[in-house]
């Protein structure tokens, strides 16, 4: 099956919709960026899945993705992050999320599950209550693989470790051996600290971008 065929707009997913609750199919919704789709968004959406008869997968486009994570994002653009999603066994339907929350269209359809993936709580996401009040249930899958994030934080703070370990011992010994003038000495410790603070910088702002997500978002 081609994935195109999954992407619906707005008014074609109403009908999609209607017609599958007429025949009595329970209905799940999830969400996000899925910006370089990894092992963990895979788990995420087969588990998924795996609550319901269908599983409607809303992307976020390129413009909220800017908003809700940082103006440097998405990397991968829309229709490309779409269409891979819809690539997707588990996925059966997708189409595209123009806000930075979801309510708009859980409101709009009703579907019985909002699953959500990650380390949030289900008090934590604000779509929710409105969801319970419609008769609606929200789950939240944890991952059960690292995901990008984590992988990329660990990398960091690893490296920036290293970094700090082999400065002095690499100084010393280029010293001794002349490699390393005394008067190039600044300069390579100005060198180090800079590519270690970047390293540090850049995990920073990744927990800062993780902390944003959690508190606009659900």
């Amino acid at each position: 099956m081609d994935p195109s065929a999954k992407i619906l707009s707005l008014e074609q997913m109403d009908q999609w919709v209607a017609s599958e609750k007429a025949a009595g199919r329970r209905i799940g919704f999830t969400c996000g960026s899925f910006d370089l789709l990894h092992a963990g968004h895979v788990q995420y959406l087969a588990a998924a899945r795996d609550l319901c008869d269908r599983l409607i997968v809303a992307v976020n486009s390129d413009a909220s993705v800017g908003r809700y994570k940082n103006p440097l994002r998405p990397i991968v653009p829309e229709r490309e992050r779409m269409y891979v999603v819809a690539g997707l066994a588990a996925v059966d339907a997708v189409t595209a999320l123009e806000d930075d929350r979801p309510l708009s269209l859980l409101l709009r359809w009703t579907p019985d599950l909002y699953i959500k993936g990650g380390d949030y709580k289900a008090d934590d996401l604000r779509s929710g209550e409105d969801v319970r009040a419609y008769g609606g249930k929200v789950e939240v899958i944890r991952p059960g693989l690292l995901t990008r994030r984590a992988a990329l934080l660990v990398a960091a703070r690893r490296a920036a470790q290293l970094l700090l370990g082999c400065i002095p011992l690499l100084v010393i010994a280029g010293t001794i051996e002349g490699f390393i003038s005394p008067s190039a000495l600044p300069l390579a410790v100005k060198l180090a600290v800079s590519f270690t603070s970047g390293v540090l910088l850049y995990g920073y702002l990744l927990l800062a971008g993780r902390e944003r997500k959690r508190a606009r978002y659900g």
